[in-house]
């Protein structure tokens, strides 16, 4: 596995995906969330379940720490990172798109596991992790699901439906749209792709330009999760195991 130091690929996209109590641990080592994100991991008090807690402090630990190794930032000052966030449908910046200085950068989390993905600037980006249930929800298909999708998804189960959730929630990060489109306007269509081509599907929305034509790929995620990266341009995907991202010896 190479080493991202120092300097970010102009022509690579790096994601790296951890339960949250391996994240735990190696913020341990690194002095603990609050060396990590500083005043930052003061926000994990306004969830009222624990895990949900966990899940925040490890995503967002996960984030500086894959942004420190692609700058060239040490571990221990992964608190000095300026995450600024921004959300386009109000202008807001407590919550929305993450932005650092030099990357492009997506994160998403579940209880289970938590996901970062970080690209060169300039490209759209976004990332996207999530848990597939026994059953989806009563009216999945109409909120979600597009005709052309309905169609093809008759007889199929809950994993193929969140896979274009997946995909979807993905994209809908890359351009900072959230839910301010409704998912079921997008399209995921399958597209022409080499064998070692990650991106094997593309996003269909003409009504949205920005939307339209991203190029989609799924990434291992292990267990009963999946995890999704959309991105405007078809670079190279690769893992950056959680303790590289950290600094630390080996690739656990």
């Amino acid at each position: 596995m190479r080493r991202y130091t120092g300097a970010v690929d102009p022509a690579r996209i790096v994601y790296s995906l951890a339960p949250p109590q391996d994240m735990a641990l190696l913020a341990a080592a690194a002095g603990g969330y609050h060396a990590l994100l500083g005043a930052e991991a003061d926000q994990a008090g306004r969830y009222r379940h624990a895990a949900d807690a966990a899940a925040f402090l490890a995503s967002r630990a996960l984030l500086r720490l894959l942004a420190a190794d692609l700058l060239g930032v040490p571990a221990h000052r992964a608190a000095g990172i300026q995450v600024r966030r921004y959300c386009r449908t109000c202008g807001g910046t407590g919550h929305g798109k993450p932005q650092v200085a030099g990357l492009e950068v997506s994160m998403s989390r579940t209880r289970t596991l938590v996901l970062a993905a970080a690209g060169p600037e300039g490209v759209r980006l976004g990332a996207d992790v999530e848990v597939v249930p026994d059953a989806v929800f009563e009216g999945f298909d109409d909120t979600v699901l597009s005709p052309a999708e309905r169609s093809r998804c008759a007889g199929s189960g809950a994993l193929e439906r969140m896979r274009l959730w997946t995909a979807k929630e993905a994209a809908l990060k890359a351009t900072g749209h959230g839910l301010a489109v409704e998912p079921a306007l997008l399209s995921v269509e399958p597209a022409a792709a080499a064998a070692a081509d990650p991106f094997t599907a593309r996003m269909n929305c003409p009504d949205e330009p920005e939307l339209d034509g991203l190029h989609l790929a799924w990434v291992p995620a292990g267990g009963r999760h999946l995890a999704a990266v959309a991105c405007s341009q078809m670079l190279p995907v690769a893992p950056v195991p959680p303790r590289r991202a950290a600094g630390m010896a080996g690739s656990g």
